[in-house]
């Protein structure tokens, strides 16, 4: 919206912590009637919204307001611009669960050019396991519930 555009699908479930699925639509500027944008989405979305989904919106949204108030850079605090360094941490933080998630044997961690930094994906097959046996076994055990098995 700063560049000047007129609407923008943020996909929060990529760029903070919101559930697969969910997104944001922010309109902006005297082009957009955002009365017809609002009867246009009535029209196309559901009459039962998910409220787990529009939860998850909601705290996503409110972490990145707290992360993006102040940034410590060595002479003293200013506006740190968009959480940047609650997202520097995050990423590093990211980078290495991967790293030590990789020397697991049987653990697999999807990498390379395109790939999300911040997106933990895990091929378990070398465990002898399905998906679902190593959900269930990392939600009993250590509280650990995985968004897709």
């Amino acid at each position: 919206l700063s560049q000047g555009a007129d609407l923008v699908v943020q996909s929060t479930h990529k760029t903070l912590s919101a559930m697969t699925q969910a997104s944001m639509l922010h309109v902006s500027g005297p082009r957009v009637c955002s009365d017809r944008v609002t009867r246009s989405l009535q029209i196309l979305q559901s009459s039962s919204p998910s409220y787990v989904l529009m939860s998850s919106l909601d705290a996503a949204r409110a972490h990145a307001s707290e992360a993006s108030d102040y940034h410590h850079d060595g002479e003293g605090d200013r506006p740190a611009g968009a959480g940047e360094q609650t997202f520097s941490r995050t990423i590093y933080a990211s980078l290495e669960a991967k790293d030590e998630i990789s020397r697991v044997p049987g653990l697999r961690v999807l990498r390379g050019e395109g790939v999300d930094p911040l997106r933990l994906t895990v091929g378990v097959s070398g465990l002898g396991q399905t998906g679902f046996e190593v959900s269930r076994q990392l939600e009993e055990e250590y509280g650990v519930v995985p968004e897709l098995a």
